[in-house]
């Protein structure tokens, strides 16, 4: 089960959203998120690595701080489509997630929703009756 609290500053509340059953079809595209991120994570940790020891290319330089400049905002806005389509909701938005969560929680938010769509499709595909 994945839920999400969105405040709306018009009606000055907050919205309680939840979804019960994750599509197995949805796996494969938080994996895909995962890996992405994964894959840029260990990208950037191989470049500062050459960038701190003076030996990258002035090409890998370029592409080392065109990689730091914006990759965390294309993930955060990544992983806000992927939610939108996890809960498959009118309310639940772009829009709705980037003005409703809390600056100080909204990261981990997004990612304990992604943590709980995987968790709940490994726990499903590892019930007993499964096997």
């Amino acid at each position: 089960m994945i839920k999400i609290d969105l405040y709306d500053a018009k009606n000055d509340e907050t919205a309680h959203y939840e979804k019960t059953h994750i599509e197995f079809g949805m796996f494969k595209k938080i994996a895909k998120f995962n890996k992405e991120v994964n894959r840029k994570e260990a990208e950037a940790s191989l470049m500062r690595q050459k960038f701190n020891q003076g030996i990258l290319t002035s090409e890998e330089e370029a592409k080392y701080v065109n990689m730091m400049a914006g990759s965390e905002i294309e993930d955060i806005e990544a992983m806000e489509k992927l939610i939108v389509e996890l809960f498959n909701h009118p309310k639940v938005t772009t829009k709705s997630i980037e003005s409703g969560l809390d600056l100080s929680k909204g990261m981990e938010t997004l990612q304990g929703i992604l943590n709980d769509a995987m968790g709940g499709i490994k726990a499903d595909a590892d019930h007993p009756a499964k096997k």
